[in-house]
Formats: structure tokens, sequence, C-alpha cells
């Protein structure tokens, strides 16, 4: 929205016009220069509040400095690349792969696994974990594809509905990870 508005603007409307198809009109507001500017900095100060609050409690710490650099190295990748490729490499090449390291490491017989060498029987525990989530993702968004009052009929159109499941399974998502912060004392 930063960087590349008129793109990330397209990309909003499609996905609003999927469920309601005259319903874009409040989008436009949000793209006028000072509120994107507004946005912008408000973003600014939550995520350097964040690494501040995270300094205070963790000190310069190697995991806070490591948060800090993986924070700056995402404002300049969101702000370089496009919005629609940003978000599927971050997905796909990031944020899932992190995930997914971190339910092997919670996983002791995995853990065990990787530490012996058995890959394979490590990897088959993490799609035996991961896939009744996987499948009830993907159901999610065959139910979203129905539920839409028009078919998506081209890949904008798929895309903004995969970002409309993305929208939706967030909270859940953020529900989870906490869990797995308490679990693991972060």
């Amino acid at each position: 929205m930063l960087a590349f508005p008129e793109r990330y603007r397209s990309v909003l409307v499609t996905a609003v016009e999927l469920f309601d198809p005259d319903g874009a009109g409040w989008v436009a507001p949000l793209f006028r220069a000072d509120v994107r500017l507004a946005l912008g900095v408000g973003f600014a100060a939550l995520t350097l509040g964040t690494l501040y609050a995270g300094y205070r409690v963790a000190g310069a710490t190697d995991a806070w400095r490591t948060d800090a650099a993986e924070t700056g190295l995402l404002w300049a990748f969101f702000l370089a690349v496009p919005p629609v490729l940003a978000i599927g490499l971050y997905f796909a090449l990031w944020h899932s792969l992190r995930h997914l390291v971190r339910l092997l490491a919670l996983d002791s017989a995995a853990a065990d696994a990787l530490e012996s060498g058995s890959d394979g029987r490590a990897v088959r525990r993490l799609v035996r974990d991961a896939t009744p989530m996987t499948v009830g993702a993907l159901l999610l968004f065959g139910g979203l594809a129905v539920a839409v009052p028009q078919t998506p009929g081209s890949v904008a159109e798929v895309g903004g509905l995969y970002l409309v499941l993305l929208a939706v399974v967030t909270l859940p998502h953020v529900g989870v990870v906490s869990w797995l912060d308490r679990k693991q004392g972060l």
C-alpha cells in the first residue's frame, strides 16, 4: 500500500468485489497520499514500539538482534517487491518454513528423528501433524469460493479470494502461535 499503491488497490478492489460487486467505493480514501502516509507512519511507529518493548524485556540479546534484523529486512522486502509477489514469496519461503521448523522442534519424536539422521521419519511426522490444518484450510478456501456471490473466474479473482482466506485464518493462527510461544516460554 505504501510503495505500490495502484497494484495494492487493484488487489484490494478485486477481493472486495468478489463479495460485494458494488462495494469497493470505500477503498478510494485509503489511497490518498496523506492517508497512506499516516498509515505508514503509524505502522512504522508500531513496529519500532514493538521492537523497543522486546528490547526492554530481552535486552540486546542475539535473539532480539535477530528479530530486529528480520523486521528491517521484511520492511525493505515489502517496500521493494510488488505486493502479490511479495506476499507469495513471503508465505511460501519464509513464514511457512519457519513454522514447519518450529513444529519439528516442538515434536520431541521428530526432533529425535532429525538428530539420529532419520529425516524421512521426521518429515512423515510433520506431514501427519500438518495435514489436518492444511485440509481444513483447503476446505475453508473451497467454502469461500462457494460463498462469494460471483464465482472467481480469473487468476486475479482466485488470488483475491486466497488473500481473503489468509485474512480469515490469521486470527486463529495468531492464537495457535501465541499458545506455542507460551508453551516454549517465549
